[in-house]
C-alpha cells in the first residue's frame, strides 16, 4: 500500500510539457500522431512545404522589424528558391524524369510561388509594426502541465486612428475539409491567444487568421469557453497519451493523409 501511495505521488508530481501541435495531431488521429512521431522517418513533403514557407514568411517579416528596405516580394523569392529548390537550378528540376515524388515536388515549387505573392499581397494591406515574430511561449495550465508553441506573428497595426493589436496564424496548406467552425475553434490559435492574454494581461486584441490557399486574411474571435476547452482538451490528451488510448475511426480524410501507406487502418 505504501508502495502504491508513494508512486502515485510521484505521477502526480510528474511535470509535462507539451506542445499545442501534438495535442492537435493526437486530436486529429491517435495512429497519425504516432506515426508522425514515433513510428515513421519518411519525409513528409507537406510538412517540408509549410516549413519553408514559413521561413520565407519570418525571413520578410524580420526584415520590416529591422526596418530593412530591402524586404520585399524579391527577399521572399530568393528565399523560398534558397529553402526549397537549394540552390538548384529550375530547368534541373524541370527537366528531371517524371515520376509522381517528382510530380508532387514541381508542384509545390510553383505553389510556393504563388504563396509568397498572395502571403505579399496580403501582408501589404496594411500598415504594420512587427512585435514578434516566431516566437516561442510556455505557459502553466495545470501544477503538473507546461503548455508550449510559437506565436507566429504578433504586429499593431493603424485602423482609422486606432492602434490594434493582431495575433497571427498563417495556414499554408489547402484543406478542402475546413470550415468556419472549425477556424474558429483552431487549437493552435486559441493557444495563443490564450498565452498572449494571460502572459501580458491584455484583452483587446484581434485574432486573425491568413488563409494562403483562400488569399485572404480572416478574423476570428475566442471566448472564455473556448479557453476553457482548450485546457480541458490538453488535460484529456495527455492523459489519454500516457495510458497509449488509441480511439480511431477512419473516414474520407484517411485518403489524404501523407502517412496512409504506413497505417494498418
Amino acid at each position: 500500500m505504501f508502495q502504491d501511495l508513494k508512486n502515485q505521488l510521484a505521477s502526480e508530481e510528474k511535470i509535462n510539457k507539451v506542445n499545442i501541435k501534438d495535442i492537435i495531431d493526437y486530436c486529429k488521429c491517435p495512429k497519425y500522431y504516432k506515426l508522425k512521431n514515433k513510428d515513421s522517418n519518411e519525409f513528409n513533403l507537406k510538412e517540408a512545404y509549410d516549413k519553408c514557407l514559413h521561413k520565407c514568411f519570418y525571413c520578410y517579416l524580420s526584415g520590416l522589424q529591422q526596418d530593412d528596405i530591402r524586404s520585399g516580394i524579391d527577399t521572399l523569392k530568393t528565399r523560398w528558391g534558397k529553402e526549397w529548390i537549394k540552390l538548384k537550378k529550375n530547368s534541373e528540376i524541370i527537366c528531371t524524369p517524371s515520376s509522381f515524388k517528382r510530380d508532387t515536388y514541381d508542384g509545390k515549387r510553383k505553389a510556393g510561388i504563388d504563396a509568397i505573392f498572395t502571403f505579399y499581397d496580403i501582408m501589404e494591406k496594411d500598415k504594420q509594426f512587427p512585435i514578434a515574430i516566431n516566437k516561442d511561449y510556455e505557459l502553466q495550465i495545470t501544477p503538473n502541465i507546461i503548455l508550449t508553441g510559437t506565436w507566429e506573428y504578433i504586429r499593431e497595426i493603424e485602423r482609422n486612428g486606432n492602434k490594434i493589436i493582431q495575433l497571427i496564424k498563417f495556414q499554408t496548406e489547402s484543406n478542402r475539409f475546413r470550415t468556419n467552425h472549425q477556424i474558429n475553434h483552431d487549437l493552435e490559435l486559441t493557444a495563443a491567444a490564450l498565452v498572449f492574454k494571460t502572459m501580458f494581461n491584455i484583452d483587446e486584441f484581434e485574432i486573425a487568421y491568413v488563409d494562403i490557399y483562400l488569399k485572404k486574411l480572416i478574423l476570428t474571435t475566442r471566448s472564455s469557453g473556448d479557453f476553457k476547452t482548450l485546457k480541458n482538451t490538453i488535460i484529456s490528451t495527455i492523459k489519454s497519451i500516457e495510458n497509449n488510448l488509441e480511439c480511431i475511426s477512419p473516414d474520407v480524410t484517411c485518403y489524404h493523409c501523407e502517412y496512409r501507406n504506413n497505417c494498418n487502418f
